[in-house]
Formats: structure tokens, sequence, C-alpha cells
């Protein structure tokens, strides 16, 4: 599948951001050290894809469009390894959701820093789990040359080592995994300096990339989260009936339709082009179409926080992926389903597995789901 989707968009003109990320690589491969103002990220993707063409000869946007497949691949070997670092009996039905999950596929064969981030993110917390949390440390700052927003999951990495090891919270406690996870404590006082020389995360285009906080994103990726997991939210129907019996869930739930209501706002300008063309854009428009639209809407995210709540994971320390989720897409304005990435790969690696049938249709309905996009994609039709 993986070779017959790349001989089918290889040739194909490069798409929205494309442009600008292959312009990029290509200035560099030309001994031109400048950045375009459009480029956002820290630009190491495009350092190390223009060293890879310089080596091997390659400046096509094609043989580019391979290096980010051989990136790809490289990532599905490492969640491979992660599954099964994570429990013994990890089933390959998870790698197979991974590597046709619909928001992800077509990326594989595009030239974005998504997969590249993505990459670097898994390779860290796998040397998490093997303890090797110095090695984890610098592919954790190898991301953030990557894209700014990983330093957030290096929180993850060392909340995940301090609960791993410790039950309490205490200052030695605190004070030990800090020396322990001292490479990721250097990434965050890199970040940090960063963000006070260059006066803000975004590399360019900063009117566009400006910092705060934003609701827009936690929204939108519960919205997605209820078609993208539909199989496992029907699943946890019952549990979730159930877990509605409780006074205090409801009450829960209503003051998160007040906060949606006032805080969920589409208001960045990118959000707004070629809705015909961007899918994420013409579902965004529905959000402001009036109140009672809105409100229905509010329907699958609420039924997603829900199925968030009732469903388990293999350790406990997994649920820290909540709160630095949480963390990673509030202060971005821009809402972008590429930003979930990290998030929902980590979900469909942590949750527990329910019976064969359900991760099965899981599977069914990604790769059905992945090829139509992927084939409108290529086609021109529609981008995510």
């Amino acid at each position: 599948v993986f070779i017959f989707s790349f001989l089918f968009i290889i040739n194909r003109a490069l798409m929205v951001d494309e442009i600008a990320h292959y312009l990029q690589i290509k200035r560099f491969t030309s001994g031109d050290f400048g950045v375009y103002d459009v480029i956002t990220v820290i630009p190491g993707y495009h350092y190390f894809f223009s060293f890879l063409g310089s080596i091997f000869g390659i400046s096509s946007f094609a043989g580019i469009r391979f290096f980010n497949l051989i990136i790809g691949l490289a990532s599905i070997l490492v969640f491979l390894l992660i599954g099964f670092r994570i429990s013994r009996d990890f089933s390959l039905t998870k790698l197979l959701q991974y590597a046709f999950f619909p928001i992800l596929f077509p990326f594989f064969f595009l030239i974005y820093t998504d997969i590249f981030s993505l990459l670097f993110i898994l390779l860290s917390f796998y040397f998490v789990l093997l303890k090797r949390y110095n090695i984890a440390g610098l592919f954790g700052i190898l991301s953030f040359f990557t894209r700014q927003n990983n330093v957030v999951w290096f929180g993850f990495m060392i909340a995940f080592v301090y609960f791993e090891r410790y039950d309490k919270i205490t200052f030695s406690n605190i004070l030990e995994t800090a020396k322990l996870c001292w490479v990721f404590v250097l990434g965050i006082i890199i970040a940090i300096i960063f963000f006070v020389l260059n006066r803000g995360f975004a590399f360019g285009d900063r009117d566009m990339h400006a910092g705060g906080i934003y609701f827009g994103n936690i929204f939108f990726a519960l919205f997605l989260f209820f078609f993208l997991f539909l199989p496992l939210n029907i699943f946890n129907f019952k549990k979730i009936i159930r877990l509605l019996e409780n006074k205090w869930v409801l009450l829960i739930v209503l003051g998160l339709f007040f906060i949606y209501m006032r805080f969920f706002i589409v208001s960045h300008p990118y959000n707004f082009i070629e809705p015909n063309y961007f899918l994420r854009n013409m579902i965004l428009g529905y959000f402001n179409k009036g109140f009672l639209i809105k409100s229905l809407l509010f329907l699958p995210i609420a039924y997603s926080f829900l199925s968030l709540f009732v469903t388990e994971f293999k350790r406990k320390s997994f649920y820290l992926l909540y709160i630095f989720s949480f963390l990673f897409l509030l202060p971005s304005w821009l809402i972008e389903q590429r930003y979930y990435l990290i998030p929902f790969s980590l979900f469909i690696l942590f949750k527990k597995e329910k019976n064969r049938f359900l991760e099965n249709c899981t599977i069914a309905f990604y790769f059905v789901a992945s090829m139509l996009l992927f084939y409108f994609i290529g086609i021109g039709k529609y981008f995510l």
C-alpha cells in the first residue's frame, strides 16, 4: 500500500506548505543558509533533508518526498518497538492503526515537518522506557529544533519518569528526577533562551502564530476524536451512560458547554482560506453559523470528553497524556489537525485493546478513510 501510494503521488505538484518547505531545502542545498519569512519552525528539518539531498545528489521534490517516506517508515518501526516495551502482548493491530491513521497517513508522502517531529518524540519516549534518559533527552532536543512547541513533551517525559518511580510528590523525589532527566531540563532551558532571544516561539510568520491561550484546538481535537475513534466511542457507550448517572459528571459537562460556547472561537485568518479545498476549514465554518448549530456540534465534543474519561490505559502514568496534550494545544491560535498527531499517536499506543472485532473494525475504517483522503489530496480536490 505504501509503495503504490508513493508511486501515485511522487510526481504530482507540490501542495500547500510543501512549496515553502521544498524551496527552503533547495535554498540550503545551494549553499544559501537564509531562512524564508514564511518558515515558522526552526529549520532543523530543512537542514537535515538538504544534507541528505547533498549526500545522495537528490534535489527533486520527488526525491525529498522519498526521504520523508523513509522517515515515516522509521516512525512505524519505532512505534512497534515502543509497543513491545509497553506490553509483551502488544498487538500488530495497533501498528496498522498508526500506519493508516487518516490524518497521519497522507503526511508520510508529503514534504511536511510533522512526521520528522513525530519520529523524534517517539524515539525520545522509547529511550525513556529503556531508562536511557540522556539519549531520550537528546532526541527530545532534536525534536525542538524541528517544531518548537515540542518542548511541552519534555515535561511529559520528566513527569512520566517521576510517576513511574514514585507514588508521592516530595522535593527530594523531584530533585532526583531532575538529575536523571537533566538533558530534558537542559532542553527546557534552551527553549526558554530561544523564546527570550526570538521574542516568541514562531521563527517566521510571527503575526499569524502569536502565542496565547486559545481553546480552539482542544475542542476541535475532541470533535475529531469522536469520528477518528468512532468504534472505540461506540464500545464505550454503556460506560458513558453509567457515568452520566453521577450528577457531578452532568455538571462538569454543563460547565464544559459554557466554556465551549464562550471560548471556542474560529478567528485565525488561515482558518477561512479556501473552505472548499481545506476540509478542516470547511468543518470549522459550521462552528460560526450561529448559536443553534454550534450548540449541536458540541454533542460529539461532549461524547468524546466522556469517552476519554472511561477509556482505560495500560499504566496509570499514561494518563499524563491528557494533561500535556492540553498544554501542547492551548497556546496555538491556528486550528490545525496536524497538531494532534503526537497526542493521538500516543493515545493509540497507551489505550487498552478491547476486543479483536473492535480493533479490526478500526483498522478497516482507517484504511478506507486514508485511501479516500489520499486519493482526493493526490488529485488536488481536497486537502486536510
